[in-house]
């Protein structure tokens, strides 16, 4: 099984640019990645400026401001959206929208805000996202209405991530939120759902679905997809061909148990196969991490295990050691990267689509 070979641009460096401001959230949710390793350090919001400038100068022009933590938390947040929009990029936001001050202001100069929701009540909003005190699902949804109804040209899309709890009411959830929205704020102003697969860390297993789940979804998803409404307003259709290759690539992995992934920084063959978790999409991105390492594809499975940089064929060096110019050689000189599916600490790449020929 191989890889999809994507065409290398003219230039020979991607053009998609993935930044993570800082990793910290006012979220704790259960099925998060996220949380346990964290960076002491952060760039400046005077650094991040700068890197915008020189990455537009190299032909970037689409800008994901998201990563591992919630972005409108960075002390400079506003003035990075600015600096951003004022050179020319295309800026898609991932937020909780939580900082709501923060983030209504930005909305002119978005071109899509992606807010993580998976909740249609407060029960649910405290078990799935376990917030930080003050916080509550009325507090969420008067954002989200507040971004929705605001007089700007950003796409608002909803960020759904399926797991072993929640995926028989996954087909329910967009119907349900459309009609809060409308009941509540009296909003009829389309947004698009999205569902996701959870990311499969050490700390979440418990909530990966098993075969047999993933059997349920797969016939669930076969009766959803003629439904108009979800063929409209969701990305039903390709989610259910990733669960179908899901299907097929978790029947490789095997039963999942507490040892599948130990969570171990010297545990060495679950590193170097972390390290290999590379595809043809690095060809067309890079991200940088707050604290200024540069990837050549976004695969939290790296920052998981804390590979280190002398194993991991995708890192390209920090900003604060190496000009950007000198990173961006480095990563035309990398192979692409055919992992062994065979092997058990193996897991599919979710992040960019399950990307496989």
């Amino acid at each position: 099984m191989g890889w999809i070979m994507k065409k290398k641009t003219d230039q020979g460096f991607p053009k998609q640019l993935l930044i993570s401001l800082n990793n910290t959230c006012q979220y704790r949710c259960e099925f998060c990645a996220y949380g346990r390793k964290k960076h002491s350090k952060t760039l400046s919001s005077l650094k991040w400026k700068g890197l915008l400038k020189e990455a537009y100068t190299h032909g970037y022009r689409d800008l994901e401001i998201g990563g591992q933590g919630e972005p409108a938390l960075f002390k400079g947040f506003s003035g990075i959206v600015t600096c951003a929009h004022g050179l020319g990029f295309r800026i898609k936001l991932l937020s909780n929208i939580q900082a709501k001050r923060a983030i209504i202001p930005v909305l002119p100069r978005l071109a899509e805000l992606t807010i993580n929701m998976n909740a249609l009540d407060e029960g649910q909003f405290q078990g799935i996202h376990r917030p930080a005190k003050r916080l509550s699902f009325d507090r969420a949804l008067s954002c989200l209405a507040a971004c929705v109804s605001a007089k700007a040209q950003a796409r608002v899309n909803i960020s759904y991530v399926v797991h072993k709890k929640n995926f028989y009411q996954a087909p329910e959830f967009p119907r349900g939120l459309f009609d809060i929205l409308r009941d509540r704020f009296s909003i009829r102003k389309p947004i698009v759902i999205n569902y996701h697969h959870m990311l499969i860390v050490p700390w979440n297993y418990a909530l990966c679905p098993d075969q047999k789940d993933l059997k349920k979804m797969v016939q669930i998803l076969e009766l959803a997809r003629g439904n108009v409404f979800l063929r409209t307003f969701t990305n039903i259709e390709d989610f259910f061909e990733q669960t179908k290759r899901l299907l097929r690539f978790r029947a490789l992995i095997g039963p999942l148990t507490q040892n599948s992934f130990p969570d171990n920084g010297n545990f060495l063959v679950a590193k170097k196969l972390s390290g290999r978790l590379g595809c043809s999409a690095h060809q067309d991105m890079t991200f940088i991490d707050c604290n200024g390492d540069v990837f050549g594809c976004y695969n939290p499975t790296r920052m998981i295990y804390g590979l280190p940089a002398r194993e991991d064929q995708m890192y390209y060096g920090n900003v604060l050691k190496a000009s950007f110019d000198e990173l961006l050689d480095r990563q035309k000189d990398k192979a692409l990267f055919r992992p062994d599916l065979t092997q058990r600490f193996w897991k599919p790449c979710i992040i960019c689509g399950l990307k496989t020929a």
